[in-house]
């Protein structure tokens, strides 16, 4: 039996309150507490009663975002997985990469080491 579902993201891209500094780490919220509340309450009801899972994001500085790796390893790394996978499919004509993999083949080209089961 197989049971199918779908996933829909509904990605909440708001700012907690018209200032948008609401739980800023760094900046002070500008706004007096009945606007933030009468903010928050726009983006309520309907829209939210559909949303199962909100989690609230702080901001993270751009530099703590920043890779420090150099473009070129990154690419040689990109190049060579590539690589392992056109030798995966040589003799798999209608796959091209790893997402377009069965759960069967993943399984069998996917195997964790028993290492990787302790948790």
């Amino acid at each position: 039996m197989v049971f199918r579902f779908g996933f829909q993201n509904a990605n909440k891209a708001t700012q907690e309150c018209p200032c948008g500094f609401y739980n800023h780490p760094e900046k002070d919220c500008v706004c007096a507490p009945g606007v933030v509340q009468k903010y928050l309450n726009k983006i309520s009801g309907p829209l939210l009663d559909r949303i199962d899972l909100h989690v609230e994001v702080t901001l993270v500085n751009f530099t703590e975002l920043a890779s420090t790796e150099r473009n070129n390893l990154i690419r040689e790394r990109v190049i060579k997985a590539r690589e392992i996978q056109d030798k995966r499919f040589l003799d798999k004509e209608e796959l091209h990469c790893n997402a377009q993999m069965s759960p069967k083949m993943v399984r069998k080209v996917c195997q964790i080491s028993e290492a990787g089961t302790i948790y």
